[in-house]
């Protein structure tokens, strides 16, 4: 309750970005937010999303990928929550 009142459902920090994607997708594993570098444009953010693999198998443990679709479902997701 009180991760949700402190972020009150809005990205403005990478660590409300990372929240908010775990919170919606359970079934990933961890998100990083990236800090924007000198060469970003202004307002770009960079989340690197890392899949639960535990349950999957057969798999290749060094190279987890998320599904193309659950990658446009992230960016939706987070289209209205950005300022």
């Amino acid at each position: 309750m009180s991760e949700r009142l402190r972020h009150k459902q809005r990205a403005l920090t990478p660590w409300d970005y990372e929240r908010l994607v775990l919170e919606h997708f359970p079934h990933l594993h961890k998100v990083r937010c990236l800090r924007p570098g000198t060469g970003a444009l202004p307002g770009q953010v960079d989340l690197i999303v890392v899949p639960d693999i535990t349950h999957n198998f057969p798999f290749d443990p060094f190279e987890p990928k998320v599904p193309a679709d659950v990658i446009r479902d992230i960016e939706g997701f987070l289209a209205d929550k950005t300022p």
